[in-house]
């Protein structure tokens, strides 16, 4: 009777070692893809490092950019000022010119008459 016990526990022996491998594997495939995840969880979150790091750059570069705009206006504004007061030198250096023409063609004339 013993050997018969034993020969049926034998079987059920084999299938609990069968199932304890098939459960190890299980758990090692499950472990195996746990870590993939966590790689992957790591590098996006580096990526997304990257990206705020990035769009802060751009935030400081957009207001570079907003400010030189507004210095460029300032300037553009003078230069326009400035032009407008060479023209306003240029009238009166025509207006005086004018006068000095006169000046001399009235002179010329004095001269001729004595």
């Amino acid at each position: 009777q013993l050997y018969k016990a034993i020969a049926k526990i034998n079987p059920l022996l084999s299938g609990i070692d069968t199932e304890a491998c098939q459960g190890k594997i299980a758990t090692d495939s499950a472990l195996d893809k746990a870590v993939q995840g966590t790689l992957l969880i790591q590098d996006t979150q580096r990526n997304l490092e990257q990206i705020r790091a990035i769009n802060g750059n751009m935030n400081l570069l957009l207001a570079k950019f907003a400010q030189n705009s507004q210095n460029q206006s300032i300037i553009s504004e003078s230069t326009g000022k400035s032009v407008h007061k060479v023209v306003n030198l240029a009238n009166q250096i025509s207006e005086h010119s004018s006068a000095i023409t006169e000046s001399f063609h009235q002179l010329v004339s004095l001269t001729q008459q004595l």
